[in-house]
């Protein structure tokens, strides 16, 4: 409440990185007073700086617009709805859209439209020859709402996309609210196909899903991944942070039951 009239870009960020937090990890009735603050505030600062961005505007106001378009979209904004829809459109007509608020129109585009934006998503890839364009699709088919197309998406990801990409949409996945309930069952039934990943990459796999998606029951979680870092002791690290992690998300939301 001290800060419904904030305008600059850090105390903003951090708020919305906090009520975004608040969302994804909390029980029903803190995302739901997570939303409603972040709807306001985003609502509020999109209206002020403009949904659409302006010639020579700061870095920050364009990288502001961006995360809040999207965080608004979910959490439940008519406007940011009504903007995002009439983008994705025309995005999906031929026509071009701000490359500032490029991803921002994607992750809400696969959100609205689910099995119709990912055959557009898959088709595009194909075609462009922009990596960064790629990039920011991948980034954006982890964030579709119903199941059948997440899970179409999953099998996506690992059958077609480049393997130093893999890690993008399920990362993404990760901060999906709508993508997380079933997440844990799938990465454990699908450690086989796991195995050409990169170490590396497939700690940035660990560090995002363990500590969100572990939520449905953290014990098993942590058996499981106690006997992962027996397997793979060079994952340690990774393992012992996302847990850290874990049981902190745990706490928070147990404050709340």
């Amino acid at each position: 409440d001290w800060y419904v009239e904030e305008d600059a870009f850090l105390p903003l960020v951090s708020i919305d990185g906090h009520l975004r937090h608040s969302h994804l990890v909390g029980n029903v009735a803190t995302r739901e007073a997570a939303a409603a603050a972040g709807r306001q505030i985003a609502e509020r600062v999109l209206t002020s700086v403009g949904w659409s961005p302006a010639p020579e505007e700061p870095h920050v106001t364009a990288a502001l617009r961006d995360q809040l378009l999207w965080h608004a979209l979910l959490y439940g904004s008519e406007p940011a709805k009504d903007f995002i829809e009439k983008s994705f459109q025309r995005l999906m007509a031929g026509e071009s859209v701000h490359p500032d608020i490029l991803k921002a129109i994607l992750q809400g585009g696969a959100l609205l439209h689910n099995a119709r934006a990912l055959t557009w998503m898959t088709r595009r890839l194909d075609q462009t020859a922009s990596e960064h364009e790629r990039l920011t699709i991948m980034a954006a088919m982890g964030c579709f709402r119903d199941a059948a197309t997440l899970a179409a998406a999953r099998d996506y990801v690992l059958d077609q996309v480049p393997d130093r990409n893999r890690f993008i949409p399920l990362v993404a996945l990760a901060a999906n609210p709508h993508a997380v309930t079933d997440l844990w069952t799938w990465f454990v039934d699908t450690q086989d196909r796991f195995k050409d990943f990169h170490p590396l990459l497939f700690e940035r796999v660990i560090a995002a899903v363990v500590p969100v998606a572990g939520l449905v029951d953290p014990p098993a979680v942590r058996s499981f991944m106690t006997r992962y870092v027996e397997a793979a002791p060079q994952a340690r690290d990774v393992v012992n942070l996302s847990l850290e992690k874990l049981e902190i998300n745990r706490r928070f939301r147990a404050n709340f039951d």
